[in-house]
């Protein structure tokens, strides 16, 4: 009797593992762990494509805006006030001349006044001077100034020849595709920067170009900044696949090297702004410019015509500080981007490493004819993690990567769907093959039955 019972036990031991069973046995569990490896893969695969699909949606673009601004709220800025490497002079308080040129109403600022401020903020020895209003011809290509425009242009020129440049703005001569039309002579061409800002203000450009143009013009914050940091920072050639920092955008008018910006500092830029009616109230003001970029314009009035909401941000804000914004972005540190092949490599790897850890798991337990691995628990612990780790990637972490990574809770969210969707098609599966075994013994039971 105890030697039956022994036997029984044995029996029961060598069918409670598989590998312990005979060789179909343990040819079935590895069967088994690939199906679910490639159930596995095919709906990552799936969930990748719908992915893909639901980001290009009005619904799927407002949530990456969304993520977007929240992420902006994460960072942090390098410096405040005074220490920022930019100095924003408020010039909002000068009163400028309104002029109408082909039913267009044209703000003119007194250019004697501008160039003594200029003046006088030059002799503190700053990188680089930018003023936040448009300087270019009319649309005939006369000087809106005619008066005071060429004595104005020779005068920046001349400072940019005594090693202090300054940079005037460009908006209404942008799509004319001869350089030396910007500012109405070749001469004047080096301090032409476009001003204008797009609707999207999660991106700026660092250079636009118009279609059959000879040349591309900088933004104002990016040739700003290009003084400071002699050269504009580049992604390392072994993470261009995956991340950038400059996109390319391409339309039917013109092509535009477009970066994320960094809004952090734009309230202790305008709350330190120098209002200046003047050369009076810059000239004692040195240490505000020395060794820095210095962006004139208009920013304390809330009723300007050109005022923008920013990322991040509830109120809105003069395209002056914007522009000063994209400059202390290319001055402080760079964010990336991923691109299209970045953003499918992290979907799949935070999937992958679900898979990878949950087969290493079963096939090391199984294969060493232990207790089978209790799998739908190990895979919902190891898709917490994950999710965790992208969450860590995404949102913690953005301050050192500073990667804005703004479809992360997508990825997480497709981690969880991945989960579900898996259990749901392998459920599917274990249904079908008690269908189909039922289906067999009734067919069998028939047979059986004519027979007799």
């Amino acid at each position: 009797m105890k030697n039956q019972e022994t036997k029984e036990g044995a029996q029961r031991e060598v069918k409670s593992s598989p590998v312990r069973g005979t060789a179909a046995e343990k040819k079935n569990w590895k069967r088994t762990i690939l199906r679910d490896v490639g159930v596995s893969l095919g709906v990552t695969v799936a969930l990748i494509l719908f992915n893909s699909v639901v980001e290009n949606t009005v619904w799927g673009r407002l949530f990456e805006e969304m993520t977007y601004n929240g992420l902006q709220l994460r960072l942090q800025s390098a410096g405040t006030g005074p220490d920022l490497p930019i100095t924003v002079v408020d010039i909002g308080d000068i009163e400028p001349e309104t002029r109408s040129i082909n039913g267009e109403k044209i703000k003119i600022f007194p250019r004697k006044t501008l160039q003594d401020i200029i003046a006088a903020i030059a002799k503190h020895e700053p990188l680089a001077i930018g003023v936040d209003a448009d300087f270019s011809p009319d649309p005939s290509g006369r000087y809106v100034d005619p008066q005071n425009d060429p004595d104005f242009l020779e005068f920046c020129k001349g400072l940019a020849q005594q090693g202090v440049p300054v940079f005037l703005g460009v908006d209404r001569r942008l799509h004319v595709p001869q350089s030396r039309d910007w500012l109405g002579s070749a001469d004047y061409k080096p301090l032409a920067v476009t001003i204008r800002i797009p609707a999207d203000r999660r991106r700026m450009p660092q250079w636009i170009k118009v279609r059959g143009a000879d040349a591309q013009m900088d933004s104002l914050g990016a040739a700003l900044a290009e003084r400071y940091r002699v050269s504009l920072p580049e992604t390392p050639s072994w993470w261009q696949p995956f991340l950038v920092r400059l996109s390319t955008l391409q339309s039917s008018q013109f092509s535009a090297g477009e970066f994320l910006v960094d809004y952090t500092a734009i309230d202790a830029l305008r709350d330190t702004a120098i209002r200046a009616l003047g050369p009076q109230d810059v000239e004692h003001q040195g240490p505000r410019f020395t060794g820095k970029a210095v962006l004139l314009g208009e920013v304390g009035h809330a009723a300007l015509p050109d005022v923008f909401v920013a990322p991040g941000k509830s109120q809105p804000y003069a395209g002056a500080l914007i522009h000063a914004s994209s400059a202390y972005t290319l001055i402080n540190g760079p964010l990336y981007q991923l691109t299209t092949i970045g953003r499918v490599w992290l979907d799949f790897w935070f999937v992958f490493f679900v898979i990878l850890v949950l087969v290493t798991l079963r096939l090391w337990y199984e294969g060493k004819g232990q207790k089978a691995v209790a799998v739908h628990r190990v895979q919902t612990l190891l898709t917490l993690v994950a999710v965790a780790l992208v969450i860590l990637a995404g949102a913690v972490l953005v301050n050192t990567t500073r990667v804005i990574w703004d479809d992360f809770l997508f990825v997480a969210l497709a981690l969880l769907l991945h989960l579900f969707f898996e259990r749901s098609v392998q459920g599917m599966g274990r249904w079908g093959r008690l269908a189909q075994r039922v289906f067999h013994e009734i067919i069998l039971e028939r047979k059986r039955l004519k027979e007799s």
